[in-house]
């Protein structure tokens, strides 16, 4: 176990299984950064993309400051681009139940399914548009607009699309294990590969088994971007 330090309280949580990165997209919004209005998306994200986030987001029913400071809760919500201790957190019920962290993460997924739909101009598939939410909402839709996995999704080379994902797994020029398994996940997903058991609970253990990537050329800094 861990503690982790969160406004003004010691709260203890299950040590993460790799490393946590904050949403790129979410911190875009914080920090006024999508340009003209970004809107929101009724396009519903399917459960294992929603499930995928939640596993490499981690739980967190308090508010804790992650590894940059920034104060986040639930499943991986960024509260401000500051520590908690200088956050406005009266709008949060704490501890959050499941249910609400829940329904925090799928509104925070609106404006990365927005930007899928913004910015890729062909059909995709429920799953296809799962993992690139996903993928969009961790990179942001900043690095997602300027992507070559966009250029081939665009260009319907989605085998080549695919393989783009498994390029984007450094954080700060750090290849973080997390990022690589992520990506594994998203790929497998966006192939149409089924991540989840029989009892409908996300198998992280299919992602490496499904979407594990071959050798990577030219690895991509999600801060950086390509």
């Amino acid at each position: 176990m861990s503690t982790l330090l969160t406004c003004g309280t010691a709260v203890s949580a299950q040590e993460p299984a790799f490393e946590r990165v904050a949403s790129g997209l979410q911190a875009e919004t914080l920090r006024g950064g999508l340009g003209a209005a970004p809107g929101n998306s009724s396009r519903v994200i399917v459960k294992s993309a929603i499930e995928l986030i939640k596993q490499f987001e981690g739980w967190f029913a308090s508010p804790y400051n992650d590894p940059v400071g920034y104060c986040t809760i639930g499943y991986g919500h960024l509260v401000a681009l500051k520590l908690c201790s200088d956050s406005d957190l009266s709008g949060f019920d704490i501890p959050l139940t499941a249910d609400a962290g829940q329904a925090i993460l799928v509104d925070d997924t609106g404006l990365a399914r927005h930007a899928v739909e913004r910015f890729v101009s062909v059909d995709l598939t429920d799953a296809q548009f799962g993992a690139l939410s996903s993928f969009v909402f961790n990179v942001g839709q900043g690095n997602f607009s300027s992507s070559t996995l966009l250029k081939r999704v665009n260009a319907s080379d989605f085998d080549g699309a695919a393989a783009q994902f498994h390029r984007w797994t450094m954080s700060r020029g750090v290849r973080l294990k997390g990022l690589v398994i992520r990506r594994s996940c998203e790929a497998a997903l966006f192939s149409g590969r089924d991540l989840l058991n029989a009892q409908g609970v996300f198998d992280q253990n299919r992602c490496t088994l499904l979407g594990a990537p071959g050798p990577v050329d030219d690895p991509i800094d999600i801060i950086a971007g390509e």
